[in-house]
Order: structure tokens, then C-alpha cells, then sequence
């Protein structure tokens, strides 16, 4: 098994990118200290649930909010990763690229800029196939470990 070799390949993020991220990743970190703290407060349900009433308490309405502006956050992020890094990949690959991340977004919690250099470093499997496949060729196997890969 090789790892991919991919991380020489990655394409610079200009400056004004790297700049909406660190605002997007300070609205993001705001967000969810307003969505822990609300989600601390007694008695909204969210700490105890087995006293959830029927209508949402204000505290719950706002946490959910909080939620929701979470996720639209991390939909621009994807979206101008996507316009930057996977211009003119079909949108159908783009999508499927994007759902992958999604999966290891959800498992690491990454900061949004660790997510913009893993989206960076992996988009280059896409935009610069032959030359992953060069080093690929180029690069000394490593014997695969069953047992390490059915964990």
C-alpha cells in the first residue's frame, strides 16, 4: 500500500481566500460557544431530555438556529473550495468529491483551515491525475497489514 502522494501538489490558496476562511472560521467558533452555552442552560430539554416539552423553548429555537447557521458556514466554505480547487471537473464528480470530504469533516472536526488544506492537497487527485500517477509509479510500496486494515 502507498499513501498518495499528494501533498506537493496542492495549489496555492491566495491570500484574499485565506482571509474569508479566517473570518468564516471566527463566525464559526462564535456560533458554537452560543450553541454550547444554550445548550447548557437548564431549562430549555436540551441538557435534560427527558423533560423536552412539546413547544421548543426559545433556548432551543436559538440553538437550533445556531446549528443551522453552522452548517450554511461550512457550505460556503465547500462551495468557494469548490470553485477554487475543482474548476472545470464535472459538477457530478465535484459533488461526490465533496460528499467524501464530508465524511471525514464529520469524523476529524477540522478547523476550517485544516479542512481548506485537505480539500486543497485531495483536489489535486482530480486536477492533476497524471502527475499523482507518475509519483505513484515513482513511489517504494509498503507491504499491506490485513489486520491493520480491518480496523
Amino acid at each position: 500500500m502507498t499513501a498518495l502522494p499528494i501533498a506537493n501538489l496542492k495549489a496555492p490558496q491566495p491570500e484574499d481566500l485565506t482571509k474569508r476562511f479566517r473570518a468564516l472560521e471566527a463566525e464559526h467558533k462564535g456560533i458554537q460557544t452560543a450553541a454550547t452555552a444554550l445548550a447548557g442552560t437548564e431549562g430549555s430539554g436540551l441538557r435534560y431530555p427527558l423533560l423536552r416539552r412539546t413547544d421548543p423553548t426559545e433556548a432551543e429555537q436559538q440553538a437550533e438556529a445556531a446549528k443551522e447557521q453552522g452548517w450554511h458556514l461550512w457550505t460556503q466554505v465547500v462551495d468557494e473550495l469548490t470553485t477554487h480547487y475543482l474548476d472545470g471537473i464535472s459538477p457530478f464528480v465535484q459533488q461526490k468529491f465533496c460528499d467524501a470530504l464530508q465524511h471525514w469533516q464529520r469524523d476529524t472536526k477540522p478547523t476550517v483551515p485544516e479542512f481548506a488544506d485537505f480539500f486543497a492537497e485531495h483536489a489535486a487527485t482530480l486536477t492533476h491525475a497524471q502527475a499523482v500517477m507518475r509519483l505513484l509509479t515513482e513511489a517504494e510500496p509498503r507491504p499491506f497489514n490485513s489486520s491493520a486494515a480491518d480496523r
